[in-house]
């Protein structure tokens, strides 16, 4: 893969229209892995209960691609981008897509909570910090 220093990156958080198996996760990550790296996209996505959060990054227009096809994915619902940085240092330069499964309650001394499907923020939650801070030991790509 074809790696620039400096990307656009965006996180999104979706419900998932149902509990994913983890073979239903095995061949979504297979699939995407195999997808971001032909486009030079790199990130991380965490399958926090029924909800995705993840966190892409690559030049804009491979990430308007991307953020497309996971927009009209049946898979998804409720898709909202909850941070869009341009021009920034790429964090995941090693994966392709980096994964990890958590509970909720694993995210509020992040800072981030969900409930009933909806993430909530609250003033001190820092998305670039959440992702390494804890997790990192724990994905996978």
């Amino acid at each position: 893969m074809d790696i620039d220093n400096r990307v656009d990156q965006v996180i999104y958080v979706s419900s998932s229209c149902g509990q994913m198996s983890e073979s239903e996760l095995e061949r979504l990550l297979t699939a995407a892995r195999e997808k971001n790296s032909a486009l030079g996209i790199t990130g991380m996505l965490l399958y926090v209960g029924d909800n995705f959060i993840q966190a892409l990054e690559g030049q804009k227009k491979a990430l308007a691609a991307v953020l497309q096809s996971i927009k009209s994915d049946p898979r998804h619902a409720d898709f909202r981008v909850v941070l869009r940085s341009e021009n920034v240092r790429r964090d995941y330069v090693e994966w392709s897509m980096g994964y990890c499964r958590c509970e909720p309650a694993e995210l509020v001394p992040l800072g981030y909570l969900v409930l009933a499907g909806t993430p909530i923020e609250s003033p001190s939650f820092s998305p670039r910090i959440a992702w390494g801070y804890g997790f990192s030991a724990r994905f996978t790509d």
